[in-house]
């Protein structure tokens, strides 16, 4: 749904081609509460530029508790939002870094090493959730399982 122009236009879609009775079911990126209304200007850009390399528009970046008035708005019934944060970010964190290691080792030889390299996908391993690169790049702090019913 985030790489829709706006979420509403995919959740209108999903209802329109569902039969009754079917079941809405993604997984997809949210903030379990508004993080960016007491952020400033300046914080405000650089999540907006993160999410902009990624293809997440700002129209989506949405709360858990909007994408579930949003379900509903566009006709679902039984909408949940059960959290995958724990499972998914430590996973994409450590990616991260090692794809950051690799992507170096490639373009400029001799300025890390493999070993380094290692190492520092280990650390990321044992990060905890505050020192995550995803939530902190991207300003989304909940990763989730959405589903819903057409009625």
């Amino acid at each position: 749904a985030m790489h829709f122009r706006t979420r509403q236009d995919f959740l209108r879609e999903a209802f329109r081609v569902l039969k009754p009775g079917g079941r809405l079911v993604m997984a997809d990126m949210a903030q379990k509460t508004d993080r960016e209304s007491g952020a400033g200007l300046r914080q405000r850009l650089r999540y907006r530029y993160w999410r902009g390399l990624i293809a997440f528009p700002e129209e989506n970046v949405w709360s858990t508790e909007r994408y579930l008035a949003e379900l509903r708005r566009a006709g679902f019934q039984d909408a949940k939002v059960g959290s995958i944060a724990d499972d998914v970010y430590p996973a994409v964190n450590t990616a991260l870094v090692a794809l950051r290691g690799m992507t170096q080792l490639e373009k400029k030889p001799g300025s890390t090493s493999l070993h380094q390299v290692r190492a520092d996908v280990h650390r990321a391993m044992r990060m905890t959730p505050e020192q995550l690169q995803w939530p902190a790049l991207f300003n989304c702090d909940e990763y989730a399982v959405v589903s819903a019913r057409k009625p």
